[in-house]
């Protein structure tokens, strides 16, 4: 994972996993977590990148809502 701003979340992900199919085809990517005390849920709108000489799925995915 790389967070190159506050509101961009740049992932990879093995191929072959369901999930990256799956984002892949929707567009869409949700990330959960826990933090402290807190529970954290954020949604992104994601667009696969292609990276030279990677074998894994790459994505960059922007913000578009949360809450903790």
């Amino acid at each position: 994972m790389l967070v190159p701003d506050a509101r961009t979340l740049c992932f990879a992900l093995w191929p072959a996993l369901r999930t990256a199919r799956a984002i892949g085809t929707s567009g869409r990517a949700t990330l959960t977590f826990v933090a402290g005390e807190a529970f954290y849920q954020v949604q992104l709108k994601t667009r696969r990148v292609a990276l030279d000489s990677t074998p894994l799925a790459c994505f960059v995915g922007t913000i578009e809502s949360g809450e903790a």
